[in-house]
């Protein structure tokens, strides 16, 4: 039972990550110096 809920946990977590990671990196990867306007606050 642990193991299952572990593996499920496990699954769970690196689909967040995944949905996180992807649309970061792919808005470094379109604009990787950060705007000017973010840069003069």
């Amino acid at each position: 039972m642990k193991t299952e809920i572990y593996s499920a946990a496990a699954s769970a977590l690196s689909a967040l990550a995944k949905i996180s990671v992807v649309p970061a990196s792919l808005a470094w990867v379109s604009n990787p110096k950060p705007p000017k306007h973010l840069l003069k606050k």
